[in-house]
Parts: structure tokens; C-alpha cells; sequence
């Protein structure tokens, strides 16, 4: 089978999913436009404008679009037992899935320049009542750097869509990495300042770029192509790999599950004892907010989270029908 005609029967199963990605990302920049035309005082000042400004709608629609998508496109295939005709396609499995990643990177890129593009059209009217004027350089900067992390978190998705064979399971799985990712960020800094002995502003390199600076550019896209590049290689091994016996296991890889139990333990650690947000925990509960975490403090907190994530992924991992047992330390039969 040619890709063209694989790209085809791909397009054909998956059109709805891709159309309703670039209609609802061109509903969302015609939604923010409209809101800055009807209320300019609150959107628009004289003086520089580039395409961030105007709300945070767009964005917003755009994380959860890239994100479903990603998840949906193979999560759908294994629910609705699509893979089993795929896999029975004369053609090798990696051809598949480079052309389903392909035909999401186009639609999702073509939605979000259409989204900006019409978002930009539609202030212009704005833009000279109130003595603004545009900022080319920065704007388009800025928004490939997004568009960049756009794509990763999409790969995000499509890794838990791949790997977790059940909705809930995958839906809060990936959720949980993908807003906890901050927080981890956050957490190994800390823990690489105490270790090093150097200040956390030292280290935090990330939050010292300039916004639609070349720096920032720079980073966003070496940050893409190892992390986006290295789910592309994991995903795409995952996918040459499936078992259709493991369709509807919670993860559908059962020889890797030990690994990925203890790197959700390592994971979740440092995301919450080492971070601010533990800090916010620890507040919470004692109604005092150090600036630092206490070292004994963040040990409790960490085997805390340990024995929950250990608990609860040996749960969805290992026995989902043996809920009470895996609270204990006895060996799973």
C-alpha cells in the first residue's frame, strides 16, 4: 500500500476528529477577536501589541485541543477495535503511525495559524483606534515557541492514548503529568539547588528568558525536538509493539509495568515534597507556609506520596480488581 493511499484510508476514519480540531481552534480566535472589538478599553493600549495579548481563551482552547486530540486519535482506535484492521494492513506498522502523527501535526498547525490569523484580522479595526501598532517580531516568535510546546503536550496525549488501554485510566493519567509537569520542573531545581549548593535563580534558566526574545525561541525549540522527539521514539516503539491481547488492560505493556511504577513513584516525589507545591500542601495543613521545605518534613511528605503512588499503581497496573489488597504489602497473585 502507497502512503498516499494509507494516508487517504487514514484521513477518511479520522476526518471528523481533525475538522472538529481546526473548527474549534478558528471558533476560538473569532471568539477572543470579537471580545477585544466589543471591549477594547479592557484588551487594547496605545503602544506595542503583539498576538499573546487579548486574553487567554485561544490558549486555553488550544491546550485542551492538541491534548484531546492527541489522546483521542489512538485511545478511539483501541475502544473501537480499528487497530485490528489497521494491523491487518499490508503495510508495516510504523508507516501507520508516522502517517497518523503527520495528518494530526498538520491539522492541529493549520487550525492554530487560522486561529491567530483571524484572531489578527478581526482587532485590526482596534489596533488603530487605539494608537496600537503591531509587533511582527515578537509576536511570530513568540507564537512558534508555543506552537513548539503545543506539539509536545499533543505527543503528551498521544502517549497516554497509546500506552493506557482504559478511558478513566489514561484521561486522569494524563492530566495528572501534564499539569503536575510545572510542579516537577519546580521540584528538581530545588532539589538540584540543595544538592549543589547554588541559588534556585542560578538554575532556573526557563523563567529568565525574555518573552518573543531569540533566547526563548532557542530554547523552546532544543526543548521540543528532545523531549517532543524522544515521545515520537517511545510512542513509536510502543506502537510497533502492541499486543491486541492487551487492548483492554489498564496498561497495555505488561512487561514494562514495573518501570513505569517506579518512575511514577520517583516522578510524584519530587513534583510535590520538592516543589512549591508542596510547600502549598504543607500550609494547607498546618496553616504555616515556610519559604523552604524542612528536610524531615519533605521526607515524610515523600514516602507519603511514595506509598500512595506505589499503592494506587499497583492498582492500575497490576490487580484494578483488587482494590483493599493493594493498600498492603503483600505480594499481588
Amino acid at each position: 500500500m502507497s502512503n498516499q493511499k494509507l494516508r487517504r484510508l487514514l484521513w477518511r476514519h479520522y476526518r471528523i476528529w481533525l475538522l472538529t480540531a481546526v473548527i474549534v481552534l478558528i471558533a476560538a480566535g473569532l471568539k477572543e477577536g470579537m471580545s477585544v472589538v466589543n471591549q477594547p478599553n479592557i484588551y487594547v493600549h496605545p503602544g506595542a501589541f503583539t498576538l499573546e495579548e487579548g486574553g487567554v481563551l485561544r490558549m486555553l482552547i488550544a491546550v485542551v485541543v492538541y491534548f484531546v486530540l492527541g489522546l483521542t486519535m489512538f485511545l478511539h482506535d483501541n475502544w473501537t477495535n480499528f487497530n485490528h484492521y489497521l494491523f491487518a494492513l499490508p503495510v508495516v506498522r510504523r508507516r501507520i503511525y508516522r502517517q497518523k502523527i503527520g495528518l494530526m501535526v498538520v491539522a492541529v498547525t493549520i487550525g492554530y495559524i487560522l486561529m491567530q490569523g483571524i484572531y489578527f484580522v478581526a482587532i485590526q479595526s482596534v489596533l488603530a483606534k487605539r494608537h496600537a501598532y503591531f509587533m511582527w517580531g515578537n509576536s511570530w516568535r513568540i507564537e512558534l515557541s508555543r506552537l513548539i510546546l503545543l506539539l509536545v503536550l499533543m505527543m503528551i496525549g498521544t502517549t497516554f492514548g497509546l500506552w493506557v488501554g482504559h478511558i478513566f485510566a489514561s484521561v486522569f493519567a494524563g492530566i495528572v503529568f501534564s499539569l503536575s509537569m510545572i510542579f516537577a520542573y519546580n521540584g528538581m531545581i530545588n532539589l538540584l539547588s540543595g544538592i549543589s549548593g547554588m541559588q534556585y535563580r542560578q538554575l532556573d534558566i526557563l523563567n529568565r528568558l525574555d518573552s518573543g526574545s531569540w533566547l526563548e525561541l532557542g530554547v523552546a525549540i532544543i526543548a521540543g525536538v528532545v523531549f517532543g522527539g524522544f515521545l515520537y521514539w517511545l510512542n513509536a516503539w510502543g506502537f510497533d509493539h502492541l499486543s491486541l491481547e492487551d487492548s483492554r488492560e489498564f496498561f497495555r505493556f505488561p512487561e514494562l509495568r514495573s518501570a513505569v511504577l517506579w518512575f511514577s513513584i520517583i516522578y510524584l516525589i519530587i513534583a510535590t515534597s520538592c516543589s512549591e507545591f508542596g510547600l502549598e500542601i504543607l500550609g494547607i495543613i498546618t496553616d504555616n507556609y515556610p519559604e523552604h521545605m524542612p528536610i524531615g518534613t519533605g521526607i515524610v511528605m515523600g514516602l507519603v506520596i511514595g506509598y500512595l503512588t506505589w499503592s494506587l499503581g499497583r492498582w492500575f497496573l497490576y490487580r484494578p480488581d483488587k482494590f483493599r489488597d493493594v493498600w498492603t504489602f503483600k505480594k499481588l497473585s
